[in-house]
């Protein structure tokens, strides 16, 4: 096709990671949404997110744990029963089950029940607190700083799995250690929320609460080291504080002296969230601040101050090359565990929500359901988990979208040009598909609507408090209601009323209002599926409903011989692996470690460019066209009707343009880029061989039909646009490419926008 204009602004690989802030470098885009950007510079599709077990929908996952020793391998899940209250404990090895699951079931226990093989662990129910794990040769310990520290044991290692034989759980494990007669140990009953393994010690840490916590010998009176302020009068209790760090004795996991000058350390004024080490350096992080330690387990310790940042969870870090990366209230940081640096910064508009990427308005509109443009809610930081996918070389940082009650979406960053020393590192944004409320969720009205004579009222359309609990919400927010409802026979005229959207606001912290035109509407009562808050642009939660996989609750990765998957756990039952390899909508599966039938959910991605062309006030730019430079893999959509569609969209930035309607044709440009498959048709028939006796086929069937695609090719496509851009402000691209329940293969390595600039003002051009 030939160029018509100039090109005014180009993307080139290597492409650059996504940039929220309204002064972005040049080349950068507003928005990458479930674009990966680990591909030789280029920007792919997301791998899929394949099902790997599922228990039951109202299991939240409140830890997951690769448990890997020699030769055995099995998976530790804990979830929170959210409709019976109890908390559960599940093993599963990795082999097909009947139901088709790759993570077969092979035990399960209650922590907080009366199962007949551990009775008694007493653990409270909790689907707040996540637990954090840590493994030491054949032990696993895991707490979540609300109940118990629990210890597992392999004592029988014989794959597969024998549950109960070959395990045991124990809630009750302290122990007095090298010096019983010398020294105070610790004895059961304290509860912390960080573990961490260093130099053959238990690093304990995060109490959230001051507990009193027996000796196994009184402190003598001289000893000045352990203040008198915590312990009391007999001196054989000390109150354990949330500024204390405990340290196991050497190789001895289950003692924990009080007055060894290696053991304990007290931040004082500092409430701990966790430890970790890099680079041989133990890191303490607090509420406030990190710290290291200098001289460890020497008779004089001593803690350094190197940052002011405030770590939200003892989950919400992971190590990757020669530095731990981490999150804080204040965004992520890297450290090596001298400096501290912020890499977040190109992400800071949404995380502390101070403004969204310039989106046209179809594009939000087609993204209403999803966690599109991805603001946090700071409220549930606490909740973040992150972890290192070596393989693409970027870390996955689980967090809650604005105006959600947990996770909902991935932050995705990609660090190989940090080590590289090319840059700073790129960013970009995953989530699963659309959302449906459903459940709880799906409101269903018990009152009816009611048709008048005169008007349209607003009417009562349901009470929101099921879900209401969930979202921190105030009277007046908006809400986009699609009413479904069912056919209703009034005064003897039938009527239907399918997805008719309508906005609704919320009068009362426990009712909708919906305006509803009454001349459609007859007596009755209707469902309707509620959408968050318009401004929010948020996807789906609520309590016992059935949430889509993103919602990812825990993360963890294994590392065994020859492979690393990371795993996912769900607030619905599931627990996912991130796969390179692909399957279709029939379950037919590419290369990959598959066992059993894997599942794929369809998901939309979104490249958001932003504002650009930008030329003198006097001046407009008019775009003619739109360049993609992509791999060719699979079908158009006049060959396969389930072949993801990309469309570019197009709006001006002109003060003339604002004035219009949002639903103004004029308003926005938008084109479908037609996928074309090059070489072979699919009608081609060899003529060389045939099906009784084959010689050379061009595709997989009898007699050369289903021609291969050239997979190895790029091509360029084009969308004509014809944007003016009123009174030269500039104009908002977005590309993107529809949900489907298959493979959503894509690679693009080059975006032009071509444009001509215009001089003279709009009143002289019209």
């Amino acid at each position: 096709m030939p160029r018509l204009s100039s090109p005014l602004a180009v993307y080139k690989k290597p492409l650059q990671g996504m940039d929220a802030r309204e002064s972005r470098p040049e080349g950068a885009p507003a928005l990458l949404f479930n674009v990966d950007t680990s591909w030789e510079g280029t920007w792919r599709a997301r791998p899929g997110f394949f099902r790997k077990t599922f228990t039951a929908a109202a299991d939240k996952c409140m830890g997951l744990y690769p448990f890997r020793r020699g030769g055995d391998f099995f998976i530790v899940s804990i979830w929170a029963d959210l409709a019976a209250k109890r908390m559960v404990l599940r093993f599963h090895v990795d082999e097909a089950d009947a139901s088709g699951n790759q993570l077969a079931l092979k035990g399960t226990t209650l922590l907080n029940g009366s199962d007949t093989n551990f009775p008694g662990l007493g653990e409270p129910y909790t689907d707040k607190h996540f637990y954090d794990f840590v493994q030491a040769g054949r032990f696993l310990y895991f707490c979540n700083g609300h109940g118990r520290l629990f210890e597992m044991e392999l004592t029988s290692p014989s794959p597969p799995l024998l549950y109960p034989d070959a395990i045991n759980i124990r809630n009750q494990f302290l122990e007095n250690g090298m010096a019983p007669s010398a020294l105070s140990y610790l004895q059961d009953g304290f509860s912390p929320a960080s573990l961490h393994f260093f130099f053959d010690q238990l690093v304990v840490t995060g109490f959230d609460r001051e507990t009193l916590i027996g000796l196994s010998n009184p402190l003598d009176a001289s000893q000045t080291d352990i203040p008198d302020d915590i312990l009391n009068a007999a001196r054989d209790r000390v109150i354990v504080t949330q500024s204390h760090v405990f340290v196991s004795e050497p190789a001895l996991w289950r003692s924990y002296p009080l007055e060894d000058a290696g053991g304990m350390y007290w931040l004082f004024d500092e409430d701990v969230v966790a430890s970790e080490n890099v680079r041989q350096t133990l890191l303490i992080f607090t509420t406030k601040s990190v710290f290291r330690i200098t001289g460890h387990g020497s008779a004089t310790p001593r803690r350094e101050w190197i940052a002011d940042a405030s770590l939200v969870s003892a989950r919400a870090m992971c190590h990757f090359s020669t530095y731990l990366f981490f999150v804080a209230d204040e965004g992520c940081f890297v450290t090596d565990g001298g400096m501290v640096r912020k890499v977040s910064e190109p992400m800071d508009p949404l995380w502390f929500n101070d403004e969204s990427p310039p989106l046209c308005r179809k594009t939000q509109q087609a993204f209403v359901k999803t966690v599109v443009p991805g603001n946090v809610n700071p409220r549930l930081l606490r909740e973040c988990a992150a972890v290192d996918d070596r393989t693409r070389k970027q870390v996955y940082v689980s967090l809650p979208s604005a105006g959600m009650g947990e996770n909902s979406m991935l932050w995705v960053w990609n660090y190989e040009d940090m080590i590289s020393e090319q840059g700073p590192g790129k960013w970009s944004i995953w989530a699963g598909p659309e959302e449906e409320f459903t459940t709880s969720a799906v409101v269903v009205s018990t009152e009816a609507i009611t048709a008048v004579t005169t008007g349209s009222p607003t009417t009562v359309l349901c009470n929101a408090a099921d879900f209401l609990s969930d979202y921190e919400l105030v009277v007046g927010d908006e809400f986009q209601v699609e009413i479904t409802g069912a056919t209703i026979t009034a005064s003897g005229v039938v009527v239907t009323e399918l997805n008719t959207t309508h906005t609704a606001i919320l009068t009362t912290l426990n009712r909708f209002t919906v305006p509803v035109n009454t001349g459609t509407y007859a007596s009755g009562a209707y469902t309707g599926t509620v959408h968050m808050p318009l401004g929010l642009n948020t996807n789906s939660t609520a309590a016992g409903s059935p949430r889509k996989h993103m919602h990812i609750t825990a993360m963890a990765v294994d590392r065994g011989p020859g492979t690393e998957i990371v795993y996912t756990g769900t607030s619905t039952g599931g627990i996912y692996a991130i796969e390179s390899s692909q399957v279709d909508s029939d379950g037919v599966q590419g290369v990959g470690p598959f066992k059993g039938t894997p599942t794929l959910l369809g998901f939309p991605v979104l490249m958001g460019l932003g504002l650009t062309g930008e030329v003198e006030a006097d001046g407009r730019t008019i775009y003619t066209d739109v360049s993609v430079r992509m791999k060719q893999t699979m079908r158009n959509s006049a060959q396969d009707d389930n072949s993801p569609v990309m469309t570019v969209v197009a709006r001006s930035e002109g003060e003339a343009q604002k004035l219009l309607k949002a639903t103004d044709p004029e308003l926005e440009f938008e084109q479908a880029i037609d996928i074309m498959q090059e070489g072979v048709s699919e009608t081609t028939t060899s003529v060389i061989g045939d099906a009784a006796e084959p010689g050379i086929f061009l595709g997989s069937g009898a007699g050369g039909t289903s021609s291969p695609l050239m997979e190895k090719e790029y091509h360029r496509f084009y969308a004509r646009l014809n944007v003016p851009d009123e009174e030269g402000r500039g104009v908002v691209v977005d590309i993107h490419r529809s949900a489907k329940n298959r493979s959503h293969d894509m690679t693009v390595e080059e975006v032009i926008l071509y444009g001509l600039p215009k001089s003279g003002s709009q009143r002289e051009q019209s």
